[in-house]
């Protein structure tokens, strides 16, 4: 599994949807801009948002 997949699950009667990814050692370069690279280096930040219930 690599790059960024979209599901979804019915709760409560209601289709609710959500993203996942798994990346193994080069798969991110599919999903953000990296290299490989050890003399490139840039930090960068994301957001998640998500129900309580629903973190593991």
């Amino acid at each position: 599994m690599n790059k960024y997949h979209k599901s979804a699950w019915q709760r409560n009667g209601k289709t609710e949807y959500y993203a996942l990814t798994q990346f193994q050692p080069t798969d991110a370069q599919a999903a953000v801009p990296c290299w490989d690279e050890p003399q490139l280096k840039a930090t960068w930040s994301i957001t998640m948002i998500s129900r309580v219930e629903t973190v593991n």
